[in-house]
């Protein structure tokens, strides 16, 4: 099966973008991380590092929501807060990238 890579430039800043903790760490690690700000990072931060925790919970834009409980998993509960913040917005977008 062939894969489709498609470069992170291409994500509309009008779409909820969000990180789980893992990978925040990775989008930490980037030198244009700058670039890629998620609008929310969530998760029970166990795989987080604390410079990047910090980091995200310096920028104004980010909204950091930790979800300590264990019952689902991180990428469940960051679904479920994308949902939330889609159903608040007036305009509702047409494409989900996972």
């Amino acid at each position: 099966m062939a894969r489709i890579h498609t470069p992170l430039s291409v994500l509309s800043p009008t779409f909820p973008i969000a990180f789980v903790d893992g990978f925040a760490n990775l989008m930490f690690s980037r030198p244009d991380r700058e670039n890629f700000l998620p609008q929310f990072v969530t998760g029970d931060f166990d795989s987080i590092s604390n410079d990047a925790l910090e980091y995200y919970r310096s920028k104004n834009s980010v909204q950091v929501i930790e979800t300590p409980d264990q019952i689902a998993t991180d990428f469940t509960k960051c679904i479920r807060i994308i949902n939330e913040f889609i159903q608040k917005e007036p305009v509702r977008p047409n494409l989900f990238v996972i």
